[in-house]
């Protein structure tokens, strides 16, 4: 292992240890996730194989307390079935926080399973939300709030039905878990809704949208809910116009107490072989504005990436994206509710990107972006990151987020409003690694990120 490099929690609050790359799991892991709360610490997860544990893939997770440093890795499950596609989500003022993942527990199809963490109380039991035997639970997202209820919604695909439906449960101390409800009617023979996006908006509130298909159409779905009522029924928010229209990729986040911030990817067809491929934008303020900001671009031949967003809930929002030349892209709303100019982070080259663009803000809108690139050499394949400076807007050029040689891929970046900063990559050392480990690195408040500092 590299010099540079600490294999073990770090015990030291500095700001220089914080900020090495800490190796936080055993070997044979991948596809971490990683959220953080205003008190700066943290949760990572990610599926891998554990010292003690049955069957294929299991779900792990380590934790990052401020001032003390990353735990040890921790089973999360025992069940001996392969774990997939976990999430995690920190509620950012308890640090209340709820993994998500799906599970080979019934015969030949994935269940949807959750567990949830308090801090008083450490993580309780994990229980199987989705209700249908032989069923499959994908795409799940679940928040949860300071007072410990929590929202949980999905796509599922019932044996021998042949569409994806969305489902939904919530959790609530008194009641445990509701049993699931679908919140659409997309009853089109052949119809496949999918990608469901969450977004807690304050007392009680939700707002959730997905892919809505049927009839040659893909529009953009939603619906909202409220503790006292539920769901208040689904609704078409962006329909598609025609066969010369394709909608992707939906994303939901928090924007404020009571808003929320809508980005997606948009195709359009000019006829004759050309097209547009944009990033566009939405905003909710006790409804749906009227107006669709364009945050992307009019390229006329270049295809664009899912979107990435990240809001301070001051009005200031960074979106990013990557596009098909191998560029990453970024652009800022400001706190009056203007885009700006789309910024070119790293150019469209020969280092193929390897990730979706990552994006963390704090409260003033200084941002951090992370992502993965190969080498125009093809030798190696690294992690970058890129900070903007919410005082000037202004983006610093890309650098190293690790010195590793080999493979640092699939960053993830989470932050909280004061500026506290975390980083999850997983690595393959070149060096006699028997296989891929999660790395990370914590910028606490106060500090900028910057490339690894020598530690020989």
């Amino acid at each position: 292992m590299p010099s540079s490099v600490s294999s073990r929690a770090s015990s030291s609050a500095s700001p220089v240890i914080d900020s090495n790359a800490i190796r936080i799991s055993p070997t044979g892991a991948a596809s971490a996730r990683v959220a953080i709360d205003d008190q700066g610490n943290a949760w990572a997860i990610w599926k891998g194989i554990i010292e003690g544990a049955s069957g294929g893939d299991n779900l792990i997770a380590n934790r990052y307390v401020k001032g003390s440093g990353w735990g040890t890795a921790q089973l999360l499950e025992t069940d001996g079935g392969s774990v997939d596609k976990a999430e995690i989500y920190v509620d950012p003022s308890s640090g209340r926080a709820v993994a998500t993942w799906t599970q080979l527990t019934s015969a030949g199809a994935y269940d949807l399973w959750v567990r949830r963490y308090a801090p008083a109380t450490g993580w309780a039991n994990a229980e199987r939300i989705e209700n249908s035997e032989g069923a499959m639970g994908f795409f799940a997202k679940t928040i949860i709030d300071s007072n410990g209820n929590a929202l949980a919604v999905w796509a599922q695909s019932p044996v021998n039905l042949g569409r994806f439906s969305i489902w939904s449960s919530h959790y609530t101390a008194a009641a445990g878990w509701s049993q699931p409800v679908l919140l659409e009617d997309n009853e089109v023979i052949g119809g496949q809704d999918g990608s469901p996006s969450l977004a807690w908006l304050g007392d009680g509130k939700a707002l959730v949208v997905w892919l809505n298909s049927g009839n040659n159409r893909v529009n953009i779905a939603a619906n909202s809910y409220t503790a006292a009522s539920g769901w208040a029924g689904d609704e078409i928010l962006i329909a598609d116009t025609g066969g010369d229209m394709s909608l992707n990729h939906p994303l939901l986040i928090n924007d404020g107490a009571g808003k929320a911030l809508l980005v997606w990817g948009q195709w359009n067809s000019l006829g004759g072989g050309n097209f547009t491929s944009r990033i566009l934008a939405k905003s909710y303020n006790n409804g749906w504005a009227n107006d669709i900001a364009v945050v992307g671009e009019d390229s006329g031949s270049d295809l664009v990436s899912a979107p990435r967003a990240a809001s301070n809930g001051n009005g200031v929002a960074h979106v990013t994206w990557g596009r098909k030349n191998q560029a990453i892209m970024a652009n800022t709303r400001a706190a009056n509710g203007t885009w700006g100019n789309q910024s070119i982070i790293k150019p469209g080259n020969a280092d193929f990107v390897q990730s979706v663009p990552e994006i963390a803000i704090d409260s003033a809108a200084n941002g951090l972006l992370v992502w993965s690139q190969e080498s125009n050499d093809n030798t190696t394949k690294d992690s970058w990151f890129a900070n903007i400076s919410g005082s000037s807007g202004s983006w610093a050029n890309g650098q190293l987020l690790e010195n590793f040689v080999g493979t640092a891929v699939e960053p993830i970046v989470a932050g909280n409003s004061a500026g506290d900063r975390v980083v999850v990559w997983y690595n393959i050392n070149s060096f006699g690694s028997t296989g891929s480990e999660i790395y990370a690195r914590y910028f606490p408040a106060g500090t900028t990120p910057a490339p690894l500092p020598n530690q020989n």
